[in-house]
């Protein structure tokens, strides 16, 4: 029986911070990319391709990575990244989820909005990038799911297994292989993300993430609060309330959470050096400096100055 030749793996090394940004963030993901330590920055990047989808298998120094609107607008077929943290620690947050990642973990981010995800000491990452057609025909993703790792036990385990032999073994097998076996790991996925995903159908977690989504695409708009979400989403400001109680939150928490996060790494962002620091409080919504910058440094630790400066010194 005759087998179509393997498609060599594409693999990038770094040569240099300028060298990762232009060829692997900017061209292959689509994200922006801030290293703990630029003179130091390391890395190597093996791209597999897998029909329609591409899996990646990632090694870098210590560093901070997110998904900008830029980056979405420029994507003209957005679709969900699967990923698997091989070695290292880090932490990731999406739509409002905020978690802690460890090595063996499976998360799930959803490339049409923005994320962050930030990998301390030297870590190696597996992400799986997948259309969003190919992902919706074996899971339902939502909000709920993006940015939280899977059960680390049962299916999950046995997922994270099969994407890591498939990473293994991709150089060697064809690509229409590689495609059968992706088709073999989804279903796994889904029977994994199960819990999430029957809780994210409940009537009130679609409402939960129905208000999510306004207050992620409304960010920027000062008047943002419980009475705008809530009157968009066709409820009353109690209702709302409740459903942001019933997840630990609060409306207005969420949103300042959310906009301190954008002007973090706004703050970071090279290519946004000469906006102000005013100017990118603005910008995510902040009508008063002075409550911005308090608000920063209790989520941070230090004022939004020196959080910039200890960014440029890195």
């Amino acid at each position: 029986m005759s087998h179509a030749a393997p498609t060599v793996a594409s693999t990038i090394e770094s040569h240099g911070l300028d060298h990762w940004h232009e060829v692997v963030c900017r061209k292959l993901i689509g994200i922006e990319v801030v290293p703990e330590k630029s003179a130091s920055f390391d890395g190597r990047f093996m791209m597999m391709p897998m029909g329609d989808a591409t899996l990646a298998h990632v090694e870098a120094t210590a560093l901070t990575a997110y998904r900008s609107e830029r980056r979405i607008a420029d994507d003209t077929e957005p679709g969900f990244l699967i990923n698997v943290l091989l070695s290292g620690h880090g932490r990731t947050t999406q739509c409002g989820n905020h978690s802690e990642l460890r090595a063996g973990d499976i998360f799930m981010q959803d490339t049409a909005l923005p994320y962050s995800l930030e990998l301390g000491s030297r870590a190696a990452l597996l992400t799986l990038r997948a259309p969003r057609p190919l992902i919706l025909r074996h899971l339902t993703p939502s909000e709920r799911m993006c940015g939280i790792p899977l059960a680390r036990d049962g299916m999950a385990r046995v997922a994270v297994a099969s994407l890591i032999s498939l990473a293994d073994v991709a150089p060697m097998i064809s690509d229409a292989e590689r495609e059968i076996a992706l088709g073999s790991i989804l279903p796994l996925l889904a029977a994994a993300s199960s819990t999430l995903s029957s809780r994210a159908s409940t009537p009130s977690h679609m409402g939960y993430a129905r208000a999510n989504r306004f207050i992620e695409t409304h960010i920027k708009e000062p008047s943002l609060g419980t009475a705008t979400v809530a009157a968009a989403c066709s409820m009353s400001a109690r209702q709302l309330t409740r459903l942001f109680e019933a997840e630990g939150e609060t409306v207005s928490r969420v949103i300042l959470r959310r906009r301190l996060e954008r002007c973090r790494l706004d703050l970071l962002s090279p290519t946004l050096a000469h906006r102000t620091i005013g100017e990118i409080a603005f910008a995510w919504g902040f009508n008063n400096l002075s409550h911005f910058s308090e608000s920063f440094r209790r989520a941070y630790g230090c004022s939004p100055r020196a959080y910039r400066q200890r960014g440029c010194a890195r």
